[in-house]
């Protein structure tokens, strides 16, 4: 069964944007439908997320004190997909989609 990919990004105010991804392990062989529509059911406003209350890795430059950020920004969940990329974070799938009711 293929990995999932979780594909993100960060738009400042300037239209600035960074772009992230991470990968997950899919042992339990969820389907890709049924993921999508738990990320989506629980986007703010159909786009976004806290990415520290999802346990999604923050950008680097918001890891800096300096940056002016704090943990209440908002990332842009872009896409999830099937891959055969080697696995980025430490989190199953499942275990993933089950916490999908993420806070907000």
């Amino acid at each position: 069964m293929p990995n999932i990919k979780f594909e993100y990004l960060f738009r400042d105010e300037n239209n600035y944007k960074e772009y992230g991804e991470v990968i997950f392990s899919n042992t339990s062989k969820i389907s890709l439908k049924f993921i999508k529509g738990c990320i989506t059911e629980n986007l703010i406003e159909d786009l976004w997320f806290y990415p520290n209350l999802w346990g999604i890795p923050k950008f680097s430059f918001h890891n800096t004190p300096s940056f002016g950020y704090n943990d209440s920004i908002w990332y842009e969940f872009t896409d999830v997909s099937e891959t055969s990329m080697q696995i980025t974070i430490s989190t199953e799938i499942e275990e993933f989609t089950t916490n999908a009711k993420h806070k907000y």
